[in-house]
């Protein structure tokens, strides 16, 4: 929740602004596709190999930090937004 105030230009909802916290993947990328969000970010480094991508209009990508803290997120911040502004609809891209 909060790297989503430190990503800059992007417009940023968390599963919990949209009320999605209790869906589980497939439903996740279901609905951020058909509500044309462009990317999803996530901790599960498991979804791209439990879901397959190129079926969802969107983006997946895959934050590798040691937890979801902001101190472990922090110097990620570069290359999730890299990876946000350049990763591909249908496919995923890792950050750590």
């Amino acid at each position: 929740v909060e790297l989503k105030t430190l990503l800059e230009g992007t417009e940023v909802k968390t599963a919990r602004d949209m009320g999605w916290q209790r869906l589980n993947n497939g439903d996740l990328l279901r609905e951020a596709a058909a509500r044309q969000f462009d990317v999803l970010v996530t901790m599960d480094k498991s979804m791209p190999s439990q879901q397959v991508l190129e079926r969802y209009a969107v983006a997946v990508v895959v934050v590798k930090a040691s937890s979801n803290r902001i101190a472990d997120l922090t110097p990620l911040l570069s290359r999730i937004q890299a990876a946000i502004d350049n990763a591909p609809r249908g496919g995923a891209t890792a950050v750590a």
